[in-house]
């Protein structure tokens, strides 16, 4: 789809692609890691022809925001417009230390996008929370998963655990860090282990969130009210 080449070698990589729909177009968004294109990083995307990939449009300059923004998910809305999440590195060098936090985005066409919200900071210094999964209820609301440490002796992908968070009905371009009920751990798993790279999907009736775990991957189907 996409290939960059790196005159000193320092290619980086574009990372994390995630295909839907958009106004009736295939398009992957992606993070771009190219060293030729930002030195933070960037999400971008690029749309189906229907014979050879477009140029790439950006979403979130990570130098506009000092952030190296990853891991895009996104969604079309019942409502019109569309929503992504990210993870976020802007608050790396601030009070607390995040090395990532969880940010959304909305856009009404899919071109224009609102500047990124912080909607998970995790509550304890030195914490992360990364690898963000969205998904719109049928009243409107929206889930959003994610993995932390926040609550972990140690920190790291291998000790996160997966948690979600229900979104407050108000509309996505207007979700902040209040618009959410508190987010609830998904899956019990030992102090010393992870539950990792989530993603939440709903049948309009349940909720139901997975996540990679030592012994497998594993499910969990949470009843909507």
């Amino acid at each position: 789809m996409t290939e960059y080449t790196e005159a000193d070698g320092g290619f980086r990589g574009v990372w994390e692609p995630c295909l839907g729909m958009l106004d009736g177009a295939l398009t992957c968004f992606y993070a771009n890691d190219s060293t030729s294109v930002t030195p933070q990083q960037n999400i971008e995307y690029m749309q189906w022809d229907g014979e050879r990939w477009g140029n790439r449009t950006i979403v979130c300059d990570g130098v506009k925001h000092d952030s190296r923004d990853g891991m895009p998910v996104w969604i079309p809305l019942s409502a019109g417009g569309y929503a992504l999440v990210i993870e976020s590195t802007h608050l790396r060098n601030e009070a607390g230390r995040h090395p990532f936090v969880i940010q959304l985005l909305w856009s009404g066409d899919g071109e224009r996008w609102t500047e990124p919200q912080d909607i998970f900071i995790p509550g304890t210094e030195g914490s992360k929370a990364g690898a963000p999964w969205i998904a719109e209820l049928p009243d409107g609301r929206v889930a959003v998963s994610f993995q932390t440490d926040e609550d972990r002796a140690v920190k790291g992908d291998r000790t996160s655990v997966m948690k979600t968070m229900l979104s407050d009905g108000s509309a996505a371009r207007d979700l902040g860090a209040d618009s959410f009920c508190p987010a609830e751990t998904v899956f019990d798993v030992p102090e010393d282990a992870g539950a990792l790279w989530t993603a939440v999907y709903t049948d309009g009736r349940e909720l139901f969130a997975t996540a990679g775990t030592p012994d497998g991957a594993v499910m969990k189907r949470i009843a909507l009210r």
